[in-house]
């Protein structure tokens, strides 16, 4: 046997499972929300990396997979409900949360909080980018009995009439309006919103019935067009079965369609983030793939779905974790993989001496 060939191989493996790491792991330089915020948002960016939003600052990481974020802009105050990129990689519109507010953000020229970056303030809470105008919001409704989705309209002009749903602020601009496009069942709960691209399809969810609905983008589009709602049961079609999925809605949606829904089954209920087949030739035969639970306590998860690494950052009860390629490994050149590889060379010329 090559006792020097076998060694250096086994170091090898020993160093290649440092790099590697497990599925999950937790971050240790992942931003705290800040005050009184409950959440710590983020998206990825066209470049890899993630911007992360903790209810006052922005941060941006230092590169793709690294568990480092500089602070890029201050002052955005609020419980963070959603952060939305638009199509053009760069303009994020944060949603403030309690407080309605909505703000702009240009990642290409970060700016800290001024009362300009306010755009409008409607209740809300899951909002996705249909075009580089168009945001549609799970916002809740003017008479505090539920939630429905709207439309705003970012354009410059309106070339059509649509239903106001919410008062606009005094500073909101006349042209930039909020239609109805979705009615939701009395008493429905907002969550996140989620617009397939590729098939042309959003997906939007009850909370409190736990149900998700698939509509179309052309039938959104129409109901936007001519001021005329969709209906939640009859226009959009129920995936799987009521109940079947966590309550935070789809926070993702991966190369192949699949979903990432994160969430619990309810208050104090069992959590996690289930990796969901949506079987769009029949979404009512929906399969869930797999269930990831990173820190291993079935608690409440907020996904964060980086499309342009195709990894996953899950915060469990507060606590983040990175999927592996999210969170810097231990590399070759570290200080403990370097002993390692010293001492491992070492028993080798002893080996050879002996």
């Amino acid at each position: 046997m090559n006792t020097k060939r076998h060694t250096i191989l086994l170091c090898c493996l020993l160093i290649t499972g440092l790099a590697q790491g497990q599925t999950f792991e937790e971050y240790t330089e992942f931003p705290e929300p800040a005050g009184f915020s409950y959440y710590v948002l983020g998206t990825g960016l066209p470049d890899g990396r993630l911007i992360l939003w903790n209810g006052d600052t922005v941060f941006v990481q230092h590169g793709p997979g690294i568990d480092s974020f500089h602070p890029v802009a201050s002052g955005y105050l609020g419980d963070p409900a959603f952060i939305a990129l638009s199509p053009n990689g760069h303009d994020v519109i944060l949603g403030q949360g309690f407080g309605d507010n909505l703000y702009s953000f240009d990642v290409n020229a970060p700016a800290d909080y001024t009362p300009a970056s306010v755009i409008t303030t409607i209740p809300h809470y899951g909002a996705t980018f249909l075009s580089e105008t168009l945001l549609l919001i799970d916002a809740g409704n003017a008479g505090f009995t539920g939630s429905e989705l709207v439309m705003l309209d970012l354009s410059a002009t309106k070339g059509v009439a649509i239903h106001t749903v919410v008062s606009k602020d005094e500073s909101y601009e006349q042209a930039q309006e909020k239609g109805i496009i979705v009615e939701k069942p009395l008493f429905g709960w907002s969550a996140k919103l989620a617009y397939d691209e590729g098939n042309g399809l959003v997906y939007a969810m009850d909370s409190g019935q736990r149900e998700i609905r698939i509509f179309s983008l052309a039938d959104i589009l129409n109901a936007f067009n001519t001021s005329t709602p969709l209906d939640w049961a009859t226009d959009g079609v129920l995936m799987g079965a009521v109940g079947d999925y966590f309550s935070g809605g789809v926070a993702g949606i991966r190369p192949d369609s699949t979903l990432i829904i994160d969430g619990s089954e309810g208050y104090l209920q069992p959590g996690g983030i289930q990796l969901v087949d949506p079987n769009l030739a029949n979404p009512a035969l929906a399969v869930i793939l797999a269930t990831l639970d990173p820190a291993g306590t079935q608690g409440f998860h907020a996904a964060i779905y980086n499309k342009y690494t195709d990894r996953i950052t899950a915060i469990v009860d507060g606590v983040p974790f990175g999927e592996t390629g999210e969170v810097a490994q231990l590399p070759i050149s570290s200080p403990l993989a370097c002993m390692v590889l010293v001492l491992m060379l070492a028993y080798v010329g002893y080996r050879r001496t002996a």
